[in-house]
């Protein structure tokens, strides 16, 4: 409630600002979209209107920047979208007025040496999309230096960009954020003031990516997590914060991925669970707070390390049949929904004996950094005992 309130007041304060630029404004008769050309003409039509009343489209053809469209110095706003298709332009100089896009801001495929995104410095609210696509030549997003509100985030195949900046202003966005075959990018560090993704975080093909630095204070994701084709990346530390997962959580093809234990914190969650093609990972730690009738469907597949997986949800999943699973072609103890029952069986009897045997003293509680603490509920803490085990455990109220 408390963050749909704040995006809410963010954006009553843009449309009323948008009010008082639209004066003076044309109202109907309007083109779908305006070049760049035809902005001399609109400013001569309508001298006091700051606010362009459908989207803008960038100059193709060999126009390689905006010097030659002083006009564009009179607009603050756009209702509808910024867009470069293909586009010649190797800046965005020019565009420095604008503080207000209603709708999406799209590069895509552009055919100059566009390096950053210089140009954009006061644009403070993208209503839709950021979208940047084929951007061959984009280094960073720098110049994105006052955005405090956009509706998603979606970076494909930017091959040469290695640093996302311009984010640090917003810690909400309703939608999605979406990285793909974006190959240099080695981590996600521009995004470190998020709480909240109210959409899906996908991060797919990213070759380059080693870790999810940048997510670390994340935690909602009101869609999908998807973790696709990251060959390099070992771990999901980062997403140690995220209590919440709307629907599904998808580990696809992973093949350095060796570790979950970035999930434990993940109680709230309605969806599938699949872990499939992730070669180094020999454990499904990480997963064993997910409340198991919330698993509508269980997939572990293609794991040739995988040797542990009777964790207590996923035992009690299997054996009270709390819906479907594809199990099979995994290690010795996670091959098949068989294998893994039986290694339930044979845990709930250690525990037993465990139980019956003595009783274990704790001895100290540490953060997940090892720094002592004392009990806090809904917190990942370690639990060291006097026979020197540690118990990682999250207790909830």
């Amino acid at each position: 409630m408390k963050s749909a309130s704040k995006i809410f007041m963010v954006c009553l304060i843009f449309l009323s600002t948008l009010k008082v630029y639209s004066q003076g404004c044309p109202t109907s008769g309007y083109p779908d979209y305006y070049n760049c050309s035809d902005i001399a003409q609109f400013v001569i039509d309508y001298p006091s209107c700051s606010c362009l009343p459908n989207s803008l489209r960038l100059p193709y053809g060999g126009t390689s920047d905006l010097a030659g469209f002083p006009a564009l110095a009179q607009l603050d706003s756009i209702s509808g979208n910024l867009f470069c298709n293909e586009c010649d332009l190797s800046s965005l100089v020019g565009l420095e007025n604008l503080t207000y896009v209603g709708g999406h801001i799209t590069i895509d495929e552009p055919h100059g040496t566009l390096v950053n995104l210089q140009g954009l410095n006061n644009v403070s609210y993208i209503g839709e999309g950021f979208n940047l696509y084929e951007c061959d030549d984009l280094l960073s997003t720098h110049g994105l230096d006052n955005l405090q509100y956009v509706g998603s985030i979606n970076i494909y195949e930017c091959n040469e960009l290695i640093e996302i900046v311009g984010f640090e202003g917003i810690s909400e966005i309703p939608g999605s954020i979406n990285l793909e075959e974006n190959y240099a990018l080695p981590n996600l560090s521009g995004f470190s003031n998020f709480s909240t993704v109210g959409g899906d975080i996908n991060i797919d093909e990213m070759d380059g990516l080693h870790s999810l630095e940048g997510l670390e204070n994340i935690d909602a994701i009101g869609g999908n997590l998807i973790i696709r084709k990251n060959p390099i990346l070992e771990n999901l530390d980062a997403l140690s914060s995220v209590i919440s997962i709307g629907t599904n959580i998808n580990l696809w093809s992973n093949t350095s991925l060796n570790s979950l234990e970035g999930l434990f914190s993940v109680v709230e969650f309605n969806g599938e669970i699949l872990v499939y093609n992730c070669e180094s990972l020999t454990s499904l730690y990480g997963l064993e707070n997910v409340e198991e009738q919330n698993i509508t469907h269980l997939t572990i597949m293609n794991c040739g390390n995988l040797n542990y997986c009777s964790l207590d949800n996923i035992c009690s999943y299997l054996t009270n049949d709390f819906g479907p699973s594809t199990i099979e072609l995994n290690d010795g103890g996670c091959n098949s929904e068989n294998e893994i029952t039986d290694a339930c069986a044979l845990v709930t009897i250690n525990d037993t004996f465990s139980e019956s045997a003595f009783e274990k003293q704790l001895v100290l509680i540490t953060d997940l950094l090892g720094r002592e603490t004392t009990l806090k509920p809904n917190t990942p803490l370690l639990y060291i005992y006097e026979d020197n085990t540690v118990e990682k455990k999250i207790i909830l109220e």
